[in-house]
């Protein structure tokens, strides 16, 4: 009898589906990432796969395996006429496929499934905001996240496909808090802790500060889910003791270097969802709502309060962090070499997001269930459109409309007329039964004229085109007939070259030539 799941895990096969860079213009590609490497701790960053713990691992190592989640099973035996009731632990692979780990080329993947050891992006409190410092300990929760309610409360059900834009355009950049990602608070900017918010002037779209306190600023683009349509709220980080690595002027401008643990200044991008989940804390339940874009105040005020406390972090800090963690949907460590690295002695404009060269679309997309309630509640129209359902649309100009009533457009379908198959080695897949022989001529203009000849030029057979009434029982005008293989009096022809000529009306001609190799009659068909 198999118990229930650990929320956030029991991740449905075939939940991811795509994801690519995708540029305005090809040519000026600049867009870049921190690819997941398994091979080492420091580049293992998305626990994505089926490398589960064996029990005889140290806590260290023990953290270093892929996410799972665990499910407890009841085992019920008799013994001597007696039932006897055990409860077994069994762990399971979140991702046992390993899908998300090539997500937008290993660069980007759900935050549940985001690394948070050795200066990865998942947020865990013990290690940052102890007193005692307890690293083992927090490798000890990391075994399989179970112990961060941020984690175990950031159920991938929720996940939906998104695009991420970055642009130079500064009217579409997203306000947003910018948080600390430097683990030493001896070095760090005004002594910030990891992920607190950066103690930090906010600064404008210009890196200049706009007087509105601290930890704010400017992400250069935008999110969209592209299940409701909404406008999504981002965070990105930078650790302030590197400096060198743009880490420190509150601005999203990595650097190509720094790759070893440094990360290019650590601007982890974090884009939060707006479903609405369940969360506990220390045996207390809530819900948690994170709205759609709010230019940055909802994760603003949720971290505000680890911000303040700093030292000695109160129980409720950190809850509301763990919630504010527990609605991130993606993060992605992204990087790029266009940006000048350097502290105060490089210039604002060598190192600014508006030399972002063309807008870059980062494109995920998952399998989601066709329903309702995909936002957090309130959220809906007071009258909605399509039931609350989602609703998309499609355009077919350009290219993909039908164009109809020009002759140059008609000429150039002719050759697009063929025969299928060619050649035709006696036998094909639209014969029924093994004494029918049967080709299809395909693409055919309505109305027109089909004539086949021998090589010879003897007419074997003449056709007519398909009717400009006639449909296909999918609704479709019809633009094939059937040939059976026969001549005009009903006889099989024999195999060999043949010279099929179809003539429209109005429109122009085609010559096609096809081979034919046919079966010799079997008469045991007729028994």
């Amino acid at each position: 009898m198999r118990g229930t799941s650990v929320l956030g895990g029991d991740l449905n096969y075939g939940s991811y589906l795509t994801s690519d860079i995708v540029y305005a213009d090809p040519s000026k590609a600049w867009l870049s990432g921190f690819a997941d490497d398994d091979g080492s701790s420091y580049t293992n960053w998305i626990r994505s796969g089926s490398s589960l713990p064996s029990g005889a691992e140290t806590a260290r190592e023990d953290s270093l395996c892929d996410y799972y989640y665990n499910i407890k099973d009841t085992i019920i035996t008799i013994v001597n006429g007696v039932p006897d009731t055990n409860i077994v632990s069994s762990d399971y692979p979140i991702d046992q496929r390993a899908e998300y780990e090539g997500c937008v080329y290993g660069t980007w993947a759900p935050y549940r499934l985001v690394s948070f050891l050795d200066n990865h992006p998942g947020f865990v409190p013990t290690y940052y905001f102890n007193d005692d410092n307890d690293q083992a300990g927090s490798w000890q929760e990391a075994r399989n996240s179970s112990s961060v309610p941020s984690y175990v409360w950031n159920d991938m059900s929720g996940l939906s496909s998104v695009d991420i834009v970055f642009t130079a355009d500064t009217t579409k950049w997203t306000r947003c808090p910018v948080i600390e990602m430097g683990s030493d608070p001896t070095l760090t900017e005004g002594g910030a802790r990891k992920f607190s918010l950066r103690k930090h002037a906010s600064v404008d779209k210009n890196g200049l500060d706009d007087g509105d306190g601290e930890g704010m600023g400017w992400f250069p683009g935008y999110a969209i889910n592209l299940e409701t349509g909404e406008r999504l709220n981002i965070m990105f980080g930078e650790n302030s003791t590197l400096g060198q690595y743009n880490g420190r002027d509150m601005i999203w401008n990595p650097t190509a270097s720094g790759a070893g643990t440094s990360f290019g200044g650590m601007h982890y991008v974090y884009v939060l969802g707006t479903n609405s989940h369940q969360f506990r804390f220390n045996a207390n339940y809530s819900t948690v709502e994170c709205p759609r874009y709010d230019e940055g105040a909802w994760a603003r005020g949720k971290l505000q309060p680890l911000t303040t406390a700093n030292q000695g972090m109160t129980g409720s800090a950190i809850r509301q962090a763990e919630e504010l963690f527990s609605s991130v949907m993606w993060c992605g460590m992204p990087t790029t070499n266009i940006f000048a690295s350097g502290n105060a002695n490089v210039a604002i404009s060598e190192k600014s997001p508006l030399l972002i060269p063309t807008d870059a679309t980062v494109q995920i997309r998952v399998r989601r269930p066709y329903m309702t309630n995909w936002n957090a509640a309130g959220l809906g129209p007071n009258a909605p459109v399509n039931d609350n359902y989602p609703m998309y649309q499609f355009s077919i100009a350009g290219d993909l409309a039908t164009i109809v009533g020009d002759r140059a457009t008609a000429e150039s379908a002719l050759d697009y007329i063929t025969v299928v198959p060619n050649p035709y080695y006696a036998y094909s897949l639209y014969e029924g039964d093994q004494i029918q022989n049967l080709v299809k001529i395909t693409n055919l203009p309505p109305e027109c004229y089909i004539t086949i000849y021998s090589v010879d030029g003897t007419v074997v057979r003449k056709l007519r085109g398909p009717s400009s009434t006639l449909v296909s029982g999918h609704g479709s005008a019809l633009t094939s007939v059937d040939w059976d293989l026969k001549n005009e009096r009903g006889l099989q022809i024999s195999g060999g070259v043949y010279l099929i000529h179809i003539k429209a009306d109005g429109v122009g001609e085609k010559l096609v030539k096809w081979f034919g190799a046919l079966r010799p009659v079997d008469l045991n068909s007729f028994q």
